[in-house]
């Protein structure tokens, strides 16, 4: 990835031409930079505002892989350790002010999910993200590692119900991947990343989630989602 800021513009998947396309925003930033998060905020347009700073445990270079947060599928993450309740998550560690997440099975995604609300609206979501390091060995004793981590956004209820957004319809043909927003490739050499991603949601589901996730190793810190209050374009679903 060069560093120079790469703005991905997805196609709009909704039938009608009026809907806004999808935008993600990649900056490379080398250097984590210090916590963004707000401690005065709205609650009107503000859903989520997490900086992980209870995660004290381990560090940026050496996560705490002994006392993860979550070790199983969809474990509830101890209310004490974030801003709000109902994070919930699968192979979560904390990484000195940061969550990391890890899995040696691609098959098994390693994910934080953020608390169950009503997601729809213009969103902006905004993350900072960083490749680490998934390091094995072989039955020869050789050490392999992947060279290269993607970070994925996902919309999900306890329905399994399809949202309808502004995302790539291609992916929403893949079946599953239905509410995949998107999905960001990082490697070592980029170094802390900022991701902004700009979407409109129109499925008012209040018990949805927006999951992060990946099937080799991220790390991730500041996240933050708003929701436009003076552009509600949502209908509740009963």
């Amino acid at each position: 990835m060069k560093k120079v800021i790469l703005s991905i513009m997805t196609a709009a998947a909704m039938c009608v031409c009026s809907h806004a396309e999808a935008k993600v925003t990649v900056t490379p930033l080398g250097e984590k930079p210090e916590s963004t998060m707000q401690k005065k905020v709205s609650n009107a347009n503000i859903l989520v505002n997490e900086d992980f700073s209870a995660w004290e445990n381990g560090s940026i270079d050496e996560p705490e892989w002994g006392e993860p947060f979550a070790t199983y599928d969809n474990t509830n993450i101890n209310p004490e350790f974030t801003h709000g309740e109902q994070w919930t998550g699968n192979k979560c560690y904390a990484a000195g002010g940061a969550c990391a997440l890890r899995t040696f099975d691609p098959m098994s995604s390693a994910y934080i999910a953020t608390p169950k609300m009503d997601y729809s609206g213009s969103l902006v979501i905004t993350f900072l993200a960083k490749y680490q390091l998934v390091e094995w060995e072989d039955e020869d004793g050789s050490k392999w590692h992947w060279t290269g981590s993607s970070i994925n956004l996902e919309f999900e209820n306890d329905g399994g119900n399809v949202f309808e957004t502004n995302e790539n319809e291609d992916i929403r043909d893949a079946g599953q991947l239905a509410n995949v927003i998107t999905s960001i490739r990082l490697y070592e050499n980029d170094g802390w990343c900022e991701v902004k991603v700009e979407l409109d949601n129109y499925s008012a589901y209040n018990d949805a989630s927006l999951i992060f996730f990946t099937s080799a190793g991220i790390l991730i810190d500041d996240i933050k989602i708003t929701s436009s209050i003076d552009n509600f374009i949502a209908s509740p679903i009963i």
